[in-house]
């Protein structure tokens, strides 16, 4: 039997990375209908951005 493919380093860093947007897209709908400040919402949006730049930077 042939061993799978190991993933790479890099496909692992996005692999986490879209979880975490993931992670945070849900944390922010559930944040939305709870009511949150908007400093906290704030606080959620600016980390999705933040994330979705680290994934647009790392692409070749």
């Amino acid at each position: 039997m042939g061993l799978l493919p190991q993933p790479r380093l890099q496909n692992k860093f996005m692999n986490c990375v879209k979880e975490e947007i993931s992670r945070l897209e849900f944390e922010l709908s559930e944040a939305e209908n709870a009511c949150v400040s908007l400093q906290q919402l704030r606080k959620i949006k600016t980390r999705i951005k933040l994330y979705k730049g680290l994934r647009k930077s790392s692409k070749v």
